[in-house]
């Protein structure tokens, strides 16, 4: 496709923005990247850029102007999905979901409310306060989080109402509301699933297997693996996919990515974490790994081509993906990194299996739990022909892989293979 006519503002400059501006002018497409990072990797492959806070949606609708942008796009992120819908509103360019509906699917009590009207099993919470004079009663250990947060900052998990107190505190700083969420625990499967709407029907384009590991008592588990695609997802897919059509219809999102985060037992049935209006980030390689799907290709013809989303959605199932695939996230304590030879002779022997790898940090640098600092230390794409391939990579790699501090000690968290009995 050739349509030089089509000018794309592209909210995100970061690497995983690369591959979507590279195919957005393959086809012909004119692209304006614009976010605050000066130096954002998808700059350099834009035809045009802007150093642009993406909350300035004054400034960026005056880009939308003089650029004569016809479409915004954005992805893996709740933050950038936000700032594209209110974009939309000072602009009047379609985007995915009215800002209306949007906030159903960014701030967690209007999502907790969205559920008990849809139905919708999802475990139980109450809005707190560090002000209020008692909590409510709830089955410890719980969950604390902020209200409207980012990725999995300021959560924690309490074991009673007095560590529930302090980080409550935690949890509102965090939070751009300045509120917290009390939340009952859930330690049954966990799943990713990304969908994506077409003129109003949801298509499941996969579920994957969340896994998690416990390292630190009072942080939540932290995500070790995930797996595309999930080895129990014909007992959740059904029940799943009739959910996020709900929602959609009730948010008013009729073309575009509807992510849902759930969990799921034999004993419990399904409950539902959350829902985004974006798609999971560091999610859409393993999707294309292991089906051959572009999530790029979705987000392009959900703006400018209904016809052949129709088409990509219809032709793909979740139950024909050629191989298995996972992510490998390994998250390292708050330090100074001496040494990443155990690192290196890892990924190297685990061959032909590892399919990309990233190292976020170099010797001498401090891992940092910051604010827009990475957490783990390495991401490790995995790719084999069954599962049981794939666990054997992986815990050939959890056992193998390591990063030292400059006193020679280990700064990588635990990682663990879950049962699936």
């Amino acid at each position: 496709m050739n349509n030089q006519s089509h000018n794309l503002l592209i909210l995100g400059s970061m690497d995983e923005f690369v591959e979507l501006v590279e195919l957005a002018r393959n086809r012909g497409y004119r692209t304006i990247v614009v976010d605050g990072y000066a130096d954002g990797p998808a700059k350099r492959y834009a035809d045009a850029k802007y150093d642009i806070p993406i909350t300035d949606a004054k400034a960026l609708a005056e880009v939308c102007k003089r650029e004569r942008v016809d479409g915004i796009i954005t992805a893996y992120s709740d933050i950038l999905f936000q700032c594209l819908c209110r974009l939309s509103d000072l602009t009047g360019i379609p985007s995915y979901c009215p800002s209306a509906g949007m906030n159903f699917l960014r701030d967690k009590t209007l999502m907790k409310k969205m559920f008990e009207d849809l139905s919708i099993p999802t475990p139980q919470s109450f809005v707190v306060s560090s002000k209020d004079e008692s909590f409510p009663v709830v089955n410890y250990p719980c969950v604390i989080k902020p209200v409207a947060g980012y990725g999995s900052r300021g959560v924690f998990v309490v074991e009673d109402e007095a560590q529930a107190r302090a980080r409550v505190v935690e949890a509102e700083c965090v939070s751009s509301q300045g509120k917290a969420i009390m939340e009952e625990y859930n330690p049954d499967y966990e799943f990713n699933m990304i969908a994506w709407v077409a003129d109003g029907a949801v298509h499941a384009v996969s579920i994957a297997d969340r896994e998690k590991s416990s390292e630190v008592s009072w942080e939540v588990p932290h995500v070790s693996r995930i797996v595309y695609p999930s080895r129990l997802q014909d007992s959740v897919r059904e029940e799943a996919l009739a959910i996020v059509q709900r929602v959609s219809a009730y948010v008013g999102l009729r073309n575009g990515p509807i992510c849902m985060q759930f969990f799921w037992s034999a004993k419990r049935g399904l409950q539902v974490c959350e829902i985004a209006g974006r798609v999971f980030g560091y999610e859409h390689e393993l999707l294309f790994y292991s089906s051959g799907l572009r999530v790029e290709d979705l987000l392009l013809d959900t703006v400018y081509d209904k016809k052949s989303l129709r088409c990509r959605l219809e032709d793909h199932d979740i139950d024909s993906f050629s191989r298995c695939c996972c992510g490998l996230y390994f998250h390292g304590r708050e330090a100074v990194i001496g040494s990443m030879d155990g690192a290196v002779a890892a990924i190297g022997n685990a061959g032909d299996s590892v399919c990309e790898s990233f190292m976020y940090y170099r010797e001498g640098e401090r891992v940092g739990h910051g604010f827009g600092e990475k957490p783990y230390v390495a991401r490790i794409y995995l790719c084999a022909e069954n599962y049981d391939s794939l666990d054997h990579s992986t815990f050939d790699l959890y056992r193998s892989f390591d990063v030292c501090d400059e006193n020679g000690k280990s700064i990588v968290y635990h990682n663990e293979l879950p049962s699936y009995e």
